[in-house]
């Protein structure tokens, strides 16, 4: 059945905001593959919004978790679609469970863990250090079909762009002012810079001309974000929207997103905007597949203990995070918005800017 057509794709993965953002090249590589095919995408309801304006998509399916009954309401829904296809970007059991019960004819379980679970086709074990993006391409590699590239993308709707241009607007950021998003938040605590740091870094970019800074993070990170801006001398404009789609629209229009690893650096990159990211315990490599001359720098330091990422969620040490500077959180930051204002007079030369 390898390269034949295909009706009916099925399409799960149960991660993360960044993880959900960076499924998008696999689609459009299914989609131009399989241009007359049906397919339906299971991600958690929480990231749904980002892949709703997709026209890869016939059909989303926001997972809600927790609830057996609700995950066996869900196989149910999906086995009456008579799925030719199901891939599963990542091996984790539920996911490979659900593709399994629903009754899927053709499975294709990302191998990262060695044991591809219920896969009916044989999907290379990864080598170390593989970019997260490219083992998603892998599962349908081995279904013979290439992609265009591992370009992310969002897609934003007309109002998604009104609703960032009005809440930027009634704050009077007005078009054409330097425009700097910080997100002190990550999904651990081992992944987050300190918030003094981050304090820091803020002031300093008040101070350049023109440079207004915006507090970026979700409606649980209040606490943060107070914190933040409580070390800070500028006055910030704080963004919290759960409207992911209007969060991107925000980092849109912004000429620089800087912050930890996390799913809202994936939202910048996607809509275009540079990004400086400070990484600890997580492989860059896995997820940092961006590139330095497209405006997309990671400062990392290596340290031992962080050989090809420790994915520690908590660290006592944290010296892979403790090294990295205000200094260099700024001068890197200078650095890439003197590309958005000339894109041809960035060079980025050795030291931690990788």
């Amino acid at each position: 059945m390898i390269g034949a057509p295909m009706e009916r794709i099925l399409v799960v993965k149960l991660r993360q905001m960044g993880d959900t953002v960076i499924l998008t090249p696999m689609l459009r590589a299914l989609r131009r593959a399989h241009p007359r095919a049906r397919i339906v995408v299971v991600v958690p309801s929480m990231w749904a919004d980002l892949l709703e304006t997709s026209p890869h998509i016939d059909r989303l399916i926001g997972y809600r978790g927790g609830s057996f009954y609700g995950t066996l309401a869900l196989i149910r829904e999906l086995r009456q679609e008579r799925f030719d296809l199901g891939i599963n970007p990542h091996a984790s059991s539920r996911s490979a469970w659900i593709l399994f019960l629903s009754a899927v004819t053709q499975r294709v379980v990302d191998n990262r863990s060695g044991r591809a679970l219920f896969s009916t086709v044989n999907v290379p074990h990864p080598p170390r250090g593989r970019a997260a993006v490219e083992r998603d391409l892998d599962c349908i590699r081995s279904l013979g079909l290439e992609s265009d590239g591992s370009n992310i993308e969002l897609f934003l709707t007309t109002e998604d762009r009104a609703v960032a241009r009005r809440f930027l607007e009634e704050r009077g950021l007005v078009d054409g002012a330097l425009r700097v998003a910080i997100a002190p938040g990550a999904s651990a605590p081992a992944k987050q810079w300190s918030a003094a740091r981050f304090a820091s870094v803020a002031d300093i970019l008040a101070q350049d001309a023109g440079v207004h800074v915006l507090l970026v993070g979700a409606p649980e990170e209040t606490e943060l974000l107070n914190e933040v801006e409580s070390r800070m001398a500028a006055r910030p404009t704080t963004v919290q929207i759960s409207q992911l789609r209007h969060l991107a629209a925000i980092l849109e229009r912004c000429s620089l997103f800087l912050g930890n690893d996390s799913g809202p650096k994936h939202l910048a990159v996607g809509v275009g905007t540079p990004t400086l990211s400070i990484f600890g315990p997580e492989d860059a490599v896995e997820w940092h597949p961006y590139e330095a001359e497209e405006g997309h720098v990671a400062i990392i330091k290596d340290v031992d203990c962080r050989e090809g990422g420790c994915g520690k969620k908590v660290c006592d040490d944290h010296r892979c995070m403790g090294l990295i500077t205000v200094d260099e959180v700024v001068g890197g930051a200078r650095t890439l918005l003197r590309l958005k204002k000339n894109r041809d007079s960035l060079t980025v030369r050795g030291g931690a800017l990788w």
